[in-house]
């Protein structure tokens, strides 16, 4: 299945509601990105710092879009854990939502967090000063945001992974099966609508008053008609033909075409001859 996105498997207003739990418990702020780091969800737990004190720097709120790592089209560096540090030194971690490694569909960004220790607040004094921000707010934002460890946070990314990646199989298993029932739906209309065509030949061809196509079912080995004229609806819904039997039976099996008339004498299929609409008739074996 080709072009497949993230919306088209789960619900952005479902998982919104997952994700927010999640940075609800965590108390860890997160947000979903498609492939090319568009916003797909709204910023889940969005520490004060983000959310309110660097918006008011045109300044910052340019650098802060661009913190995305590259390969989502932003400006930091990851580390072989997929994690990268913002501007204020503060860590994001990235959770990959995907089917398989070659078709990643979301990112969850985690953070930011802070690892290990808070720094000393002279730290952020150039920061504050280059980004005309006053410390004593910039330092009181950032030390609003969780601590938390380097191996804790991969835990956390495993499980966000683990939950995303099972609901986006399930859901892609489910849509796969219903494209296959619709695939195969659309294979028995044109099907029937090749049959059609072929008995409307073929009753003008011989001026025939009645004729049908059998398909055979090779797990059950009867045949059952699948197009007809002329034929009671009762007969169109319940004949089953064993493979092998009787006159359309047995022509399957041998696959060779059968003229019948009056003067056959095989024995095989005379006893179906005697129903008094059966005059003449040809049975022939279409061959797949």
């Amino acid at each position: 299945m080709t072009n497949i996105e993230f919306k088209n498997l789960i619900e952005v207003e479902a998982w919104q509601e997952i994700q927010t739990n999640f940075s609800a418990v965590t108390q860890i702020p997160m947000r979903t990105v498609d492939p090319a780091g568009r916003p797909l969800t709204k910023f889940s737990g969005a520490p004060h710092l983000c959310s309110e004190l660097l918006t008011g720097s045109p300044l910052l709120i340019r650098e802060c879009t661009n913190c995305l790592p590259g390969f989502l089209g932003g400006a930091a560096e990851t580390d072989q854990n997929l994690s990268y540090s913002c501007l204020f030194g503060l860590r994001n971690f990235i959770a990959t939502l995907k089917i398989d490694p070659k078709n990643p569909l979301a990112y969850v960004i985690i953070g930011p967090v802070v690892l290990i220790n808070y720094k000393p607040k002279l730290d952020y004094a150039q920061l504050a000063q280059q980004y005309n921000l006053n410390l004593n707010e910039l330092y009181n934002a950032i030390t609003d945001i969780k601590l938390s460890s380097f191996s804790s946070m991969l835990s956390v990314v495993e499980l966000i992974e683990d939950v995303g990646n099972y609901l986006l199989k399930t859901a892609y298993q489910t849509l796969s099966a219903q494209m296959q029932i619709e695939a195969n739906a659309e294979h028995l209309d044109r099907l029937n609508r090749l049959f059609r065509v072929f008995l409307d030949v073929a009753f003008h061809v011989t001026g025939a008053d009645s004729g049908s196509i059998m398909l055979l079912d090779k797990t059950k080995e009867e045949l059952s008609i699948f197009a007809s004229r002329g034929i009671a609806e009762a007969i169109v819904k319940n004949a089953r033909i064993k493979y092998g039997e009787g006159i359309s039976g047995t022509v399957a099996k041998e696959r060779n075409s059968l003229l019948i008339n009056d003067r056959i004498g095989d024995n095989r299929i005379r006893s179906y001859l005697g129903r008094p609409n059966l005059k003449s008739s040809m049975v022939l074996p279409i061959k797949f």
